[in-house]
C-alpha cells in the first residue's frame, strides 16, 4: 500500500475529470491577476469515462493505461507537435489518438518495434517513473539524502535512474520495507498525487499574474506576464504558449525555467534572477530569449534551436551557455556580449550575429560543428578540441586548437597549435611550428593585433634598446638588459565598456614571469584555465608600461 493524498485540486482537477471522468469542485486559486483573482471553474466531465480493454482482459479503472496516461500530460504540457507517421493499433476515432501522437513526437510515450502504441496497456511504477522522469526534463535533483530500495535489483536498467531520482524527490512512495515494487501497476490515485506534486499551478489564460508561487508553475498559454513574484520551484513555459508571448519583470525563480514554448520574438525576461539556470528545448527549435536589464541566470542549456539576445550590459546574463543535443537541424544563435559558450552537439549550427564571447570552447563531442561569426563580432578566446569549421569576417584574438580536421577560414591574432595537429587557416595549411607566421594577422580593419617588425610583439629600435618602447613594441631598456627571445602579445582590449589589459606569454603562464603595470605590481586574473592568457582591469584610457620579467631577461611593453 502507498500513501496518497486527498482529492487533487485546481487545474489538475478538469484535466482528471476529463480523462477519467472525475468530478470535484475547485478550491485551489491558480495565480492573482492585477486587478482580479483568478479562479478555475471545474467542469463536469463530458462523457463518463469509457472503460477500455487490453486484449480479452478488462482493466479496472483504479489503474492507468498508456492512453490515459498520454491525455493527462498533453492536459498538462499542451503539446503542439504530432509525430508523422499514424499507429499501426491506433484508430482515427479513437479518443487518444491526437494526445498519443504528441507524446510519441516528444520522446514521452514511444511506439514499439512495431509501430504499436499499446494505448489500453496498463502502466507499471517503473514505466511511469520513466515517463515522468522524460516528461519534466529530467528536473534537478535537489535532494542530499541517500535512498534505499530493497528491491532495486528487479528494477529494469532503463528505469533504474528514473526511480531513484522520483524516489529521492519524494515524487514516489516505496512500499512496506522500502519496496518499490517496479512491476506492480501504478494507481490513478498515485499518478494524480504525482502529478500535482510535479506540476504545482498552472495558468491557461493570458494575463498579469503577480501572486508567489510556492512550488512549480506551468504557463500553457500566449499573453502571460508574471510581475514581482517569487516561484520557489520551477517554471515550465510550456508548448502551450505555442508562438506567443512570455513576459517575466522582476520576477525571481528559485528552481529552473523550461523554454518549452514561445516565438522568434516573445520570451522576455526583464530584471528577473533564475537561480539554477535556463534550458531552452523547443521543439521546432524557433524561440528567442531576451534578457534585458539586470536579469541573472544561473547557467543557460540550450537542447534545440534557439536564439539567445542579451540586451543587457552584462556578459554574463545567461551565465556559462552549453550548446547540448541540439538536433542537426537546427540553428543556435547568438546577439550580444556572453562569458563563456561550450558547445558539446556534434554538428551544431552556431551564429554569433552581433557582439562578443569572452570564451567559445568546442569540445570532444561537437564534431562536425560549424560556427559562423558574423561581421563585427569578436571572440576572445577560442578553444578547439574537435574536427570543426569557424567561418565569417569575425575577429578571433587567440585560438587554440587541440584537434585535427579544423578549419579556420580567417586567421586569428594569436594561436596555438598542439603537436603533431595540421590546421587549416585561410586556405593555408598550417601546424606548429609555422605558428611563428602569425605576427602579420589583422583582427580588425587598419588594425593589427601582432604587428610587423617595427611593431607589435617582434622588437623594435637598434640592439641596444632605447628609453622607452614605440607603440606596443618592447625593446631594451637602457640598462644593458637582455630581452626575452620569445615575444609575448600584449594588448588593450575594451569589452562592455570595460578595458582590459590582455597578456598572452609566448611560453609557460604567468607563474614563470614576473609583471609590473606603471611600476606596479597587480592582481591578473585568467582567461585560460592554465594562465597562460591572463587579463587585468584598467581604469582609465591613459598609456601604461607594463614590464615582463624572467630572471635577468626582460620586456617592457607602452600599450594604450
Amino acid at each position: 500500500m502507498y500513501s496518497k493524498k486527498g482529492v487533487i485540486t485546481g487545474a489538475l482537477v478538469i484535466l482528471m475529470s476529463l480523462v477519467l471522468g472525475f468530478q470535484a469542485q475547485s478550491s485551489f486559486r491558480v495565480a492573482a491577476a492585477k486587478s482580479n483573482t483568478v479562479e478555475p471553474k471545474v467542469k463536469k466531465a463530458a462523457q463518463e469515462h469509457t472503460e477500455v480493454k487490453n486484449s480479452s482482459q478488462k482493466v479496472e479503472s483504479s489503474v492507468i493505461t498508456r492512453a490515459e496516461f498520454s491525455k493527462m500530460l498533453d492536459e498538462i504540457f499542451v503539446y503542439q507537435i504530432k509525430a508523422d507517421m499514424m499507429f499501426s493499433d491506433v484508430k482515427n476515432s479513437d479518443w487518444y489518438r491526437e494526445s498519443a501522437l504528441k507524446v510519441d513526437a516528444a520522446g514521452i510515450l514511444k511506439r514499439d518495434a512495431k509501430g504499436n502504441f499499446n494505448g489500453n496497456k496498463p502502466v507499471t511504477r517503473q514505466e511511469a517513473a520513466l515517463i515522468l522522469y522524460r516528461a519534466f526534463y529530467h528536473a534537478e535533483d535537489n535532494s542530499q539524502k541517500t535512498i534505499r530500495i530493497a528491491d532495486s535489483k528487479a528494477i529494469g536498467g532503463v528505469y533504474k535512474t528514473a526511480a531513484e531520482y522520483m524516489v529521492k524527490n519524494g515524487y514516489m512512495i516505496t512500499g512496506s520495507g522500502n519496496t518499490f515494487s517496479p512491476k506492480g501497476l501504478i494507481s490513478s490515485d498515485e499518478l494524480t498525487t504525482i502529478l500535482h506534486s510535479m506540476t504545482g499551478e498552472i495558468i491557461s489564460e493570458a494575463g498579469f499574474y503577480t501572486d508567489d508561487i510556492t512550488g512549480n508553475l506551468f504557463i500553457n498559454a500566449p499573453g502571460v506576464n508574471l510581475e514581482d513574484m517569487t516561484i520557489k520551484g520551477n517554471l515550465y513555459i510550456a508548448q502551450g504558449v505555442g508562438e506567443g508571448d512570455v513576459t517575466l519583470d522582476r520576477v525571481t525563480v528559485n528552481g529552473r525555467v523550461f523554454v518549452l514554448g514561445g516565438g522568434e520574438n516573445s520570451i522576455k525576461l526583464q530584471d528577473t534572477i533564475v537561480r539554477k539556470g535556463l534550458v531552452s528545448a523547443k521543439g521546432n527549435g524557433k524561440v528567442r530569449i531576451e534578457a534585458n536589464g539586470s536579469t541573472s541566470i544561473a547557467a543557460t542549456n540550450v537542447a534545440a534551436g534557439t536564439t539567445l539576445y542579451n540586451a543587457t550590459k552584462r556578459n554574463k546574463a545567461f551565465g556559462e551557455v552549453t550548446v547540448k543535443m541540439v538536433p542537426q537541424e537546427h540553428s543556435v544563435r547568438f546577439v550580444g556580449n556572453f562569458g563563456n559558450v561550450k558547445v558539446e552537439s556534434a554538428k551544431a549550427n552556431v551564429t554569433l550575429t552581433k557582439g562578443m564571447i569572452q570564451r567559445l570552447e568546442l569540445s570532444e563531442s561537437a564534431k562536425g560543428s560549424v560556427i559562423e561569426l558574423e561581421e563585427d563580432t569578436t571572440v576572445d578566446v577560442l578553444v578547439i578540441r574537435s574536427n570543426s569549421t569557424i567561418t565569417g569576417k569575425g575577429v578571433i584574438m587567440s585560438a587554440s586548437i587541440e584537434a585535427h580536421g579544423v578549419n579556420l577560414s580567417k586567421e586569428p591574432g594569436t594561436i596555438l597549435i598542439g603537436d603533431n595537429i595540421t590546421v587549416i587557416i585561410a586556405g593555408i595549411s598550417r601546424n606548429k611550428s609555422s605558428i611563428g607566421e602569425t605576427a602579420d594577422s589583422t583582427v580588425s580593419s587598419g588594425e593589427s593585433f601582432s604587428g610587423g617588425n617595427s611593431g607589435g610583439v617582434n622588437p623594435g629600435g637598434d640592439n641596444s634598446g632605447g628609453e622607452a618602447p614605440g607603440g606596443d613594441t618592447p625593446g631594451g631598456n637602457g640598462n644593458g638588459e637582455t630581452p626575452i627571445p620569445n615575444n609575448h602579445t600584449v594588448k588593450v582590449i575594451e569589452f562592455e565598456y570595460v578595458r582590459y589589459l590582455v597578456i598572452q606569454f609566448a611560453e609557460g603562464s604567468l607563474k614563470d614571469y614576473a609583471v609590473t603595470v606603471d611600476g606596479e605590481a597587480v592582481l591578473f586574473t585568467p582567461v585560460t584555465t592554465e594562465k597562460s592568457i591572463v587579463k587585468y582591469e584598467l581604469s582609465d584610457r591613459n598609456e601604461h608600461k607594463v614590464k615582463i620579467v624572467k630572471g635577468t631577461k626582460i620586456q617592457e611593453y607602452s600599450v594604450k
